[in-house]
């Protein structure tokens, strides 16, 4: 047999082995570095990488040895490195998975389950984008993970496992779980948390805000006076107004005048009442700008409604009415009452002065009587 090999060196190609070693023991050329093509020196792979020196894919992977060991990091002796299931060259030249890893997506589910099983992507953790991933929704919620909307709500999945709901029961799109007044499939539509009835933490519920135009995912809005009465939209709120309405109770009176004066701004009743009982309604205060609650807005001593019947300025402590001046015949009558009253006090004091100036009387002393001569008896006429 000829080898064609340099007899004075031992080793013909500089493959690092012995041409003796590669003709009769590893029966690579001794003439060829790279006897299998496989761009792998015949000594790496004999003595390094273990791999067939002859055979350019030795684990029959249909991948070529130098490109696993160089290129994929694959196991050039195992045709399944990562031990997923699927083929090195199938990983890596048709599914696109990595071949050294069996869970490329990191979902939970090994890589030829998700192909080969499940249909799903091996490549996308949530193959259908609904929120959950691939190996949640198999093996934990039991939903479908190339459906995004199982029980078909018009919620997905995804959100549904977030915020508690039950992803495969269409009967909770109706139901109120955070009782803000906004069902579940509204909160969906309107991205507000179905379970935090209060989504921006402004103090304002989600439905009253979704109800009065308000964006319930913006805290800045409580602060907001939309109809310019001088009240926040968080203060109207706790009121019961109107945020919209500057006279909620349709009254005449604006909220902010009802509220900063203790009336109510929900009930038109008060409009007409006289709380300081200076016969003023609380709607003619609130037209003459005075005090519903002070009979008496400037301290003039005058009520209000005296002043406002006098046509004085209830408002100036300066104006108020003047006392009308007395008619003739009035002050004629006074007079006569006074002259008589003068008349009456001097009679009375003459006749006191009378009484103490008149001398007392002596009293008479009484006659002294002599007692009766006694009668002749008959006795002594005789004698």
């Amino acid at each position: 047999m000829i080898y064609l090999t340099n007899a004075t060196n031992s080793d013909t190609d500089g493959d690092g082995l012995n041409d003796g070693t590669e003709i009769l023991t590893y029966l690579t050329n001794a003439t060829n570095i790279d006897t299998d093509g496989d761009g792998l020196n015949d000594s790496a792979e004999i003595l390094i990488y273990l791999t067939n020196a002859i055979n350019p894919d030795t684990d029959g992977d249909g991948l070529n040895d130098s490109a696993e060991i160089l290129i994929y990091s694959t196991n050039a002796t195992n045709p399944d490195t990562d031990g997923d299931g699927l083929n090195d060259a199938a990983e890596i030249l048709i599914y696109l998975t990595n071949a050294t890893n069996p869970d490329t997506d990191g979902d939970g589910l090994n890589d030829n389950v998700e192909l080969l099983i499940y249909l799903t992507n091996a490549t996308n953790p949530d193959t259908d984008d609904d929120g959950s991933l691939d190996g949640a929704e198999i093996n934990i919620y039991g939903t479908d993970p190339i459906d995004p909307d199982t029980d078909d709500d018009t919620m997905l999945d995804g959100w549904e496992i977030d915020y508690g709901l039950n992803p495969i029961w269409d009967g909770d799109t109706s139901l109120d779980i955070d009782g803000d007044g906004l069902i579940n499939i509204l909160e969906y539509s309107l991205n507000t948390i179905p379970n935090d009835s209060d989504s921006d933490d402004d103090l304002i519920p989600d439905g009253w805000e979704v109800d009065n135009t308000l964006d319930p995912l913006n805290a800045s809005d409580a602060q907001d006076d939309f109809d310019h009465d001088n009240l926040t939209n968080l203060i109207e709120y706790n009121l019961g107004t109107d945020l919209n309405d500057v006279d909620t109770d349709d009254d005449l009176l604006p909220d902010k005048w009802e509220v900063d004066n203790s009336l109510s701004p929900v009930n038109d009743l008060d409009a007409y009442l006289d709380i300081d009982k200076d016969a003023l309604t609380n709607l003619q205060e609130y037209f003459y700008n005075t005090h519903p609650l002070d009979s008496d807005s400037d301290d003039d001593g005058f009520s209000d409604g005296d002043e406002i019947s006098a046509g004085t300025n209830p408002l100036d402590k300066n104006s108020y009415p003047t006392p009308p001046a007395p008619e003739p015949e009035s002050i004629l009558l006074e007079i006569s009452i006074l002259i008589v009253g003068i008349a009456l006090a001097a009679a009375i004091v003459v006749q006191g002065f009378l009484r103490r100036s008149r001398p007392a009387e002596v009293p008479s002393k009484p006659s002294k009587q002599l007692p009766p001569a006694p009668k002749n008896s008959t006795k002594n006429k005789e004698s």
